[in-house]
């Protein structure tokens, strides 16, 4: 227990030293800590090469134009995010929905099966949209916040689908699953 809190204590000493180099202050009055880092050297340290490229070369021969070369390289993005799933998601239910309207109504059949994955999708979009993008809404300026009316629109369609999937093969329920279509298509395309 003595060992976590001092290496608390230590961590805490030290982050006020690099607070205090960082807003300009005098660190070396303060801390026998100050370890005499420029801020070029940070630059130099965040432009670094990766391991493999100086692996391969001996330390003692610098290379001209690295910091040229690290901005060239093409930045990829990672396709697994929280912002993808959600995107893909609704997407997912507006194609399950499309394809739920052209299936051949049967009892039980296509149908019924692709109406009830375009409700899950549309459901786990919203519901992921809250979760990864809340902070995207806001109470003032309602109306002209394209967020506002995304969320808006794709939860009204996800309302769509629940009662075209409810109603079943009922009169209406047609309408319903119509109306949530062209009100997730809407939704999505309010911020694409």
């Amino acid at each position: 227990m003595y060992k976590k809190i001092l290496a608390v204590g230590f961590l805490l000493v030290y982050s006020a030293v690099a607070y205090a180099q960082e807003q300009g202050g005098n660190a070396v009055a303060y801390s026998p800590l100050n370890l005499h880092l420029s801020t070029r050297q940070y630059l130099q340290l965040a432009a670094a090469e990766p391991a493999a490229a100086t692996a391969t070369e001996s330390p003692a021969v610098e290379k001209a134009g690295t910091a040229a070369e690290v901005e060239s390289v093409e930045y990829k993005d990672r396709w697994l995010t929280a912002n993808n799933t959600h995107k893909w998601l609704g997407i997912g239910s507006l194609v399950l929905a499309a394809a739920s309207g052209l299936a051949p109504k049967e009892e039980d059949g296509a149908h019924h099966d692709l109406a009830k994955g375009a409700l899950a999708l549309g459901g786990a979009a919203v519901a992921t949209g809250l979760v990864f993008h809340y902070d995207d809404l806001s109470g003032k300026n309602f109306f002209s916040n394209p967020d506002n009316w995304h969320a808006l629109l794709t939860s009204l369609a996800v309302v769509g689908y629940a009662v075209a999937v409810d109603q079943g093969g009922e009169s209406g329920h047609a309408e319903a699953g119509v109306a949530g279509l062209v009100l997730m298509a809407a939704g999505i395309k309010m911020t694409w």
